[in-house]
This record gives structure tokens, sequence and C-alpha cells, in this order.
């Protein structure tokens, strides 16, 4: 509080007082829904003492602190019961010294706080220091009920009313995002009138609770991701590539995973290792040396865990197809037996390296471990998870482009310069190509009188493979995803996601192609459909009702254009 705003409190203590007194409830009429009973509540700026009084009143152990002295000889005189339970102190530096000089019972941590119509007192350079020491005063999980005006006549240019008082404009948005930034969650809002009936004056009513972890870090899922990508020790792109695949699965295999009673998701190791291939893979082969770890590019070879069976399964599909090839062959069960064995010998090599690299020492210099491994899946928090699966989009390009500064980083330590920008061009590239869909057509082909999926319009040879949900949203190539078209609708179709009115009525001409390339390709469309729905890969009808999801929370994430057909 300003030192003018200070003077005019105390000059007017009792017409202040009196003009309290004599209205409602105010912000008191909120005290049972923002706290439980028997909490331990401190009311910030008590001023004449209505607040705390009705704080005491309700059952609560409440104490309050204030600022000026006249405005607590005003509520002593008003409420003798608070003779011991009221105190001065001033936001924000008098709240360490209060912490500091009282003692019992003002002891923090407190289970509450009220901070009623007192932050709009503050220089608004003030603002984020007063919230932080605020936020001092709780435990993890407290609560913070505060109100603020949102329309305050009566305030000249300056910002001050006809007494001198300091009046900082706030509005509730601006204000939760302030206190959101400090660890603070929004869990109630409300729009009160003046309980003084002054004209033109209402009031924003918010509680919050806090979410700290009490180790110094912001309580965001994601910003605790960033403290591990800034904190922790950088030896290779692990930690990166584990990220990278968790924003994946969450969007594209998310039925996969499983929710746990612990408070955990459990992601299997297997499908992050089969991503782990195609990042690597990629990387492996790019002509210009791309190091994953400090000293590979000086010794100019690649020192991961896994690196030695990774390069031997390049090898032996050199000239083969490649990374498509083998995948395709192992899907459809089809690979040699002395590939299998590399490729199975890979992937276990690779998995074990998830479990002891970065699920081991991710956030270990921060504030403990954030991942866990159990039963060959990696233990993810279920907020974590949640804020992954809402924002997988911006945080894998923002996780690409910190793998291609590490690269670079490794790079540059070895006198190679120029690197930064190739490898972040090999990580936004897809592992398989758009134009990847020859199987699904071969099938196709095959089948007499089909119908376009989309129009229903007869096509013969001369048709194209349409993704349904559009390549540059997924990258995904699976044969449930892949639909003959009419090349004219196709066209018009484009990288638009269908309408659901349109995929609801198209339901059973997907499902027969289905069922061909099921019958055709059992094992590979089986396994595909399995990632997306986590379930058997022959239930179709689960599958579809996937896909129909699937496209839903895409067009609503990404906010992608609809088709209507």
């Amino acid at each position: 509080m300003d030192e003018r705003t200070r003077s005019a409190y105390s000059a007017n203590a009792a017409q202040i007082a009196r003009t309290h007194l004599a209205a409602g409830k105010g912000v008191a009429r909120h005290f049972a829904q923002a706290f439980a009973p028997g909490d331990r509540i401190l009311d910030v700026g008590a001023g004449a003492g209505r607040d705390l009084a009705a704080l005491v009143s309700e059952g609560f152990t409440a104490y309050g602190v204030e600022p000026v002295g006249a405005m607590r000889d005003q509520a002593l005189a008003a409420f003798p019961q608070l003779d011991g339970l009221l105190v001065g102190g001033a936001l924000p530096d008098g709240i360490d010294a209060l912490k500091d000089q009282l003692g019992s019972p003002f002891d923090a941590p407190f289970d509450g706080l009220v901070c009623s119509a007192v932050l709009q007192h503050l220089p608004r350079g003030e603002l984020f220091d007063a919230v932080f020491r605020l936020r001092g005063l709780l435990r993890d999980g407290g609560r913070m009920l505060v109100s603020i005006p949102v329309e305050r006549p009566g305030v000249d240019d300056t910002g001050r009313d006809k007494l001198g008082r300091l009046f900082t404009g706030l509005q509730p948005g601006e204000f939760e995002l302030l206190c959101q930034r400090v660890g603070f969650r929004t869990i109630g809002r409300w729009s009160d009138p003046d309980s003084a009936q002054r004209f033109g004056m209402r009031w924003a009513v918010l509680l919050f609770e806090l979410e700290h972890a009490g180790d110094g870090l912001s309580p965001r899922p994601l910003d605790r991701i960033e403290a591990v990508l800034q904190r922790d020790r950088k030896s290779s792109t692990y930690k990166l590539a584990l990220l990278r695949a968790l924003t994946e699965i969450a969007t594209t295999q998310a039925r996969i995973v499983r929710w746990l009673p612990d408070g955990r998701v459990g992601v299997p190791a297997a499908a992050i290792a089969d991503l782990w291939l195609e990042y690597y893979w990629q990387l492996f082969d790019s002509p210009v040396f791309l190091p994953q770890a400090g000293g590979e590019a000086k010794a100019r070879a690649h020192k991961l865990a896994f690196a030695h069976q990774l390069d031997t399964l390049r090898a032996e599909f050199k000239g083969a197809g490649g990374l498509a090839s083998l995948l395709t062959a192992h899907r459809q069960g089809a690979l040699a037996p002395s590939h299998a064995k590399l490729y199975g010998a890979l992937q276990n090599k690779i998995a074990t390296t998830i479990r002891d690299m970065p699920v081991r020492h991710a956030g270990v210099s921060t504030s403990g471990k954030l991942f866990g491994f159990a039963d060959g899946r990696v233990l993810v928090p279920a907020d974590l998870w949640q804020e992954i699966t809402l924002m997988s989009h911006w945080v894998r390009d923002s996780l690409l482009v910190r793998w291609a500064e590490l690269i670079g980083r490794f790079a540059k330590a070895a006198g190679q310069g120029g690197v930064r920008e190739h490898a972040l061009g090999i990580l936004l590239e897809p592992a398989l190509d758009e134009r990847q869909t020859s199987h699904a057509r071969k099938v196709y082909e095959q089948i007499a009188g089909k119908q376009c999926a989309w129009s229903g319009r007869g096509v013969d040879r001369a048709f194209d493979v349409d993704h349904i949900i559009p390549f540059a949203l997924w990258r995904n190539n699976d044969l449930w995803n892949l639909v003959p078209a009419a090349k004219a609708v196709n066209s018009k179709k484009s990288d638009l996601l269908p309408a659901r009115k349109l995929l609801q009525a198209r339901r059973p001409v997907i499902l027969d192609y289905w069922q061909q390339l099921q019958e055709a390709l059992p094992r590979q469309f089986d396994t595909e459909l399995a990632h997306l729905t986590g379930a058997a890969g022959d239930d179709q009808q689960a599958g579809f009702e996937a896909l129909v999801e699937a496209v839903e929370t895409t067009a609503l994430q990404r906010g992608a254009a609809r088709w209507a057909g």
C-alpha cells in the first residue's frame, strides 16, 4: 500500500469503517463454499474487521492483519472479540516480517486467506510480489478468496479517488493469470454487487487453490517438463525422444494407455520403442552426421546404447526399401527369421534404454523423478498426461526445435557447424512418405464394382487412396486410415477432416472396406487398428467409434476445417 493510500485510510478511518460496517455481508457470503469447517484463515487487510468477525462467528480459526493502526482501532471497537486476533501488517514486505516476528498463532502455513478489497490499492509493479508473498502463507492445497473492483466510479486520471486512495485497474482475467503463474488455479468465480450499494460499483470475487509442490517450481505439469529440459544434464537426446514419443502417442494412440488408481498413466514402453526406432533411423540415415550424445561428433560414430543394433538393421534394409519396408514386413509378420531376430533385439534394447536412462533420470536434478516404470509401461503423472494430450501439437514442435539445438550444440563442440538447421529439417520430415499407400491400393484394385468412400460414385482403377484423417494432421498411413476415393472428390477433400454427419453416413462403406483389408492383410490391419483402439484389432465396430473420436478431437484441438462432402 502506498503512503497516500495509507494516510487516507488513517485520516478517514471512522467514516470508512461506518460505511463498511453498515453494508451487507460482502465477500463473507462465500466463506462456507470457499473454506472447510475449522480451517485456519488469515484475513489480509482486515480493515474495519467485518469479514474477520464473520469468519470467527462461522467457526473458523481466524486471524487478521491490517496495516493502518486507526482501522485496527475501529475494528476492535466494533468487535471486541477480535482482541488478540488482529495485528499490524502490510503487503507485500510486511508479510515476511509478520511471519518472522509474530510466531504462533500467526505461524504460516494457513488453510486459507481472505484478501477482500485490498489488492487494488497496490501499485501495479508490486502486485506480483504481493501475490507471491501470499502464496508463501498457504499450505499446499490452501485456498485464497480475493475480491477486486471491476467497476470503480469516482477515480481520476491518476487512479485515485477523492480521499487520495490508489485504485489500480485490474481485470479479473489479468489477475487470474497472475495468480496462475505463481501456482494457483482458479476454482470459483462470482460477480457481486457492491455490499454498500454504491452506485456503479461491482466486484469480481475469485477463489484460488494453491497447487505448488513446495520445491520452488511451478505446479503446472508442462512447466515441470520445462524445468527438466532446462536444468537436467543433457548428455544425450534420450529425454527429448521420450517426451516427443509421449506427445505422439497422446495424439494418435491415446487408447493404448492405462489409467492407474495411483494417479498415473501407464504408457506401453513397446509403443515408445516403436517411435524411437523411427526417430533414430531417420537421424542415423542423414548424409550429414547428426550426433545424439556428447562425444559422438568428434568420434563420428553414434554411441547410443542401441546404436549397434540399429546400424545392423539399417544395413540389412539398405537398398531394400529402408524403414518403410521394415515396418510393413514387421506388421505383416513377413520378416525373414534373421531380420525378425534383429528387430526383436533392437526393440528390447530400446525399451531397456528408455527404462534405464530418461525414465530413471528425468527430473532428478530438479524435484525428483518425474517418471516411473512398471510392468513394461512408462508411468506418467496423470495431470502431466492430460496437459500433454491437450497441448501435444504445440509441445511436439517445441521439442523438435530443442532436439535440433542440442544436436547443433554437440556438433559445435567438435567444430562442426551448420548442423542445427539440417537436423531440424530431418526431425520435421515424416518418417514415412504420404504416398506409401501401395498395400491398401493393391487390395482396392482387386475389388470389383467399388465405390468412392465419400460420394458413393463408382470408381474403377482410376481412383485415389485418401487418408480419412489427413496425413498433414496425423502423418498416418495405417490401413484403417486409407479408403478409395474418386480423384475429383479426393481433390476437394484435400487436407480437410470429414464432417461428423458424413463420416457416420459412410460408416457401412468404410467398415466394408476395413473388412476387405482385414481379410487381405489380417496381421497388419489388426496391429494398426489396435494402435487406434487400444483393444483387439479385429473389433472393427470399436475401431470406427475410435475413429470418430479421433476425428472430432483432432478438429477441436487443431482447429482443422471440416468437409461435408
